[in-house]
């Protein structure tokens, strides 16, 4: 009788904590440890609720917004509901199995989200949360009590990963009464760093990422003043007035004008554009540098005839102040932008170079249209015109923040970075992650990375990003545009004896130089680097074949080629823009900008940018004796170069594609600079998103695989 009551008593026992505590058909819901970072969900309720007759108060409003939590683990959800019926509370939400059907038929959206197959019955055990339905956030985190309702909190147990078994995109939200009829229900979308007071208002783009573009525009103006000056001697060589009044130079002088440019231009880049950038701020190197052109502008334009000489001098001094500007110039961008938009908003970097050559070839030929009227100041106005962007630029920039991973490197200026950061940022969320993971990078980088230009060829994996820089900064000039743009009116003297014809060639050029930049900015993002690099490459490679080929097939007329040859030629020429524009145009500065740690940031990207025009300078003085004796075969010569480039990308540059700037440095071989930095502050719980590599190089985020989520009849 003992031994029957006992029993008796251990299955009640058994059954009751059976009633207490219920887990799914597969299990406890497992904590999602791998949210891709920057991914928020919003669900926005409609106007109109699903419950009739309708509350005379109209329907609840509110929205909950659902962001990856910056470690990758579970959810950060942000919920605000108000107007609720004066009864039949307390009301619930939940994430339900389906979207909401075109009528707006809640209904449809049938039940809960239960990827472990647990049921709604008994009810969530919130101390339990792993026992829960994943949808049931009523029941882990509180009902709906009060009017208006606010919640934050974080679901260790929702995902924002895409495809089958994600918990957002394909799913949706739904409010209840307390006894479950269903009052409003919506979608989840995509609205990743958006602003919520942003949703709420029914505004499509947030004001902070309105001004982040802003500011990354004003910086990307830094290109305009290298487009310009690549075109402006171009434009000016041919010019009758320029030439008497300098004393016809011709041959080898005329390499030495383009390349003193780029002499200066590697000086500043190589020995001061790092340190300026870096000791005084991003924005006052690009204030400096801006400056300095603008003085070297008047010395050109002003210069004595017969003085080729002071003119000369002022080539190199504005190359040495647009030094300083392209190495402040992309390191602000790559610094201020989000990692999910970095190539789209740096690819108008490349794109701002195409609007500096098209403003120096229709000012060339609108001066060139009245030469009558201008005389001797219609290359003078060409040279003048080059100052207007960078005083635009220098009065705007007191206004624009400062890097916040420079106020962070320098003095750990916390709040001074917190100020920049919400000016671009949508959420303090956000901005608080953000400055966390500068500190954890910029902490292991002062550990074990020096600030010095030794550190550059000290560590591996930084010298191996060095001569993989070295070789893509290089491989823009080998491509063939440098030489192209320098010498296009060279060429096409060949074909047209009229310097208008030749002029507005060349600013049709410019002009499609613009449209065909803005591939970029739709592409690299979505397709990645390397296939940019890969894909541009081929594509010159191509065209640089043709173009020799039409010339040497083809019979001379009156000791040059017809002009239906001419056309030919210049049409591929054009598609030789329309492949390296948006490739190792505007890619390769992307590419270069994104790759380094905080601490050589500078110096590097000022030192292998500068390769363009150490390989601009070598190619300036040699080629116009290359094409006097080869005529157009010499671009068989850029043919082989551009499918060596090709080579090279695909064997050895890995994709930096959405990946945030402290950790790309795992990509080349080095540590993870959140996850170091982290440990050396004593962050705790800090779990940052692994990252990996494949063989080839790309970007691997490496999830746990979701369970399918079951869907149950109501």
């Amino acid at each position: 009788m003992l031994l029957t009551t006992s029993l008796l008593l251990s299955l009640l026992s058994l059954a009751a904590s059976q009633t207490t505590i219920t887990t799914g058909a597969l299990g406890d819901a497992a904590v999602v440890k791998n949210n891709p970072r920057g991914v928020t969900y919003t669900a926005t309720l409609p106007d109109d609720a699903f419950f009739q007759p309708n509350d005379p108060r109209g329907n609840v409003v509110g929205y909950v917004s659902a962001t990856a939590n910056r470690n990758g683990e579970g959810v950060i959800f942000d919920v605000s509901f108000s107007n609720f019926p004066e009864s039949g509370g307390p009301f619930t939400y939940h994430l339900h199995a389906f979207p909401v059907s075109a009528d707006g038929n809640c209904t449809k959206t049938l039940a809960h989200l239960d990827p472990y197959i647990r049921g709604e019955t008994p009810a969530c055990n919130a101390t339990l949360p792993q026992t829960c339905q994943v949808g049931d956030l009523s029941g882990k985190h509180g009902k709906i009590e009060s009017d208006p309702f606010e919640a934050t909190y974080t679901d260790k147990y929702a995902s924002t990963l895409q495809g089958l078994g994600s918990f957002f995109g394909n799913r949706s939200l739904v409010v209840h009464y307390a006894n479950k009829t269903r009052i409003s229900c919506t979608d989840w979308h995509t609205e990743t760093q958006r602003n919520v007071a942003d949703v709420q208002t029914g505004k499509m783009v947030s004001s902070s990422r309105v001004y982040n573009w802003y500011i990354a525009m004003l910086a990307a103006g830094c290109m305009v003043l290298y487009g310009y000056d690549a075109a402006v001697f171009n434009a000016v060589q041919t010019n009758k007035h320029w030439l008497a009044w300098f004393d016809t130079p011709t041959g080898n002088l005329l390499g030495l004008v383009n390349t003193t440019y780029s002499i200066g231009a590697i000086i500043s880049g190589w020995f001061l554009g790092g340190p300026v950038a870096d000791y005084f701020g991003r924005r006052f190197g690009m204030g400096l540098g801006c400056t300095i052109t603008i003085i070297a502008t008047f010395i050109q334009a002003f210069a004595p005839k017969h003085k080729l000489g002071v003119f000369i001098f002022g080539r190199v001094l504005i190359g040495i102040g647009q030094g300083m500007a392209l190495t402040a110039g992309p390191v602000f961008i790559g610094e201020v932008t989000p990692p999910e938009i970095r190539g789209k908003v740096m690819s108008f970097w490349q794109l701002f170079y195409s609007v500096g050559s098209f403003i120096a070839y229709w000012v060339n030929y609108a001066c060139g249209q009245h030469t009558a009227t201008l005389g001797e100041w219609d290359w003078r106005m060409v040279v003048i015109f080059q100052m207007l962007v960078p005083f635009l630029i220098v009065v705007q920039l007191p206004f624009v923040p400062e890097s916040p991973r420079w106020y962070i490197q320098h003095g750990d200026r916390i709040e001074d970075a917190r100020r920049s950061l919400r000016r671009v940022r949508d959420t303090e969320q956000e901005v608080e992650d953000e400055v966390l993971a500068i500190r954890e990078a910029i902490t292991f980088e002062k550990e074990v990375i020096s600030g010095s230009y030794y550190a550059l060829w000290k560590d591996t994996s930084i010298r191996k990003r060095m001569a993989l820089a070295f070789v893509v900064n290089i491989g823009q000039q080998l491509s063939g545009q440098g030489t192209l743009n320098s010498y296009s009116s060279t060429i096409y003297k060949k074909i047209w004896t009229s310097a208008n014809t030749i002029n507005l060639i060349n600013a049709l050029n410019a002009t499609c130089g613009i449209i065909f930049t803005l591939n970029a900015t739709w592409t690299v993002d979505r397709f990645g680097r390397k296939f940019l690099f890969i894909g541009g490459a081929i594509g010159m490679a191509i065209c640089m074949l043709i173009v020799p080929l039409i010339g040497m097939e083809t019979p001379n007329v009156n000791g040059g080629k017809s002009e239906s040859v001419g056309i030919a030629i210049v049409a591929m020429l054009f598609l030789f823009i329309f492949f390296y524009k948006p490739s190792w145009g505007a890619t390769t500065w992307i590419w270069t900008s994104e790759i380094f740690s905080m601490n050589v940031r500078s110096q590097a990207v000022g030192m292998c940018t500068q390769m363009q025009n150490v390989a601009q300078c070598i190619f300036n003085q040699f080629f116009p004796t290359f094409y006097t004796n080869c005529g157009l075969k010499s671009f068989f010569f850029f043919m082989t170069t551009n499918v060596l480039l090709a080579i090279f990308v695909w064997r050895l540059i890995p994709e930096t594609k959405s990946i945030a700037l402290e950790e790309i440095d795992v990509l080349f071989g080095g540590a993870n600079h959140t996850e170091k930095g982290g440990d050396l502050l004593h962050v705790e719980d800090a779990h940052h998103a692994h990252i990996g590599v494949d063989n080839t190089g790309a970007e691997e985020i490496s999830p746990a695989s979701p369970p399918v989520a079951h869907e149950l009849k109501i």
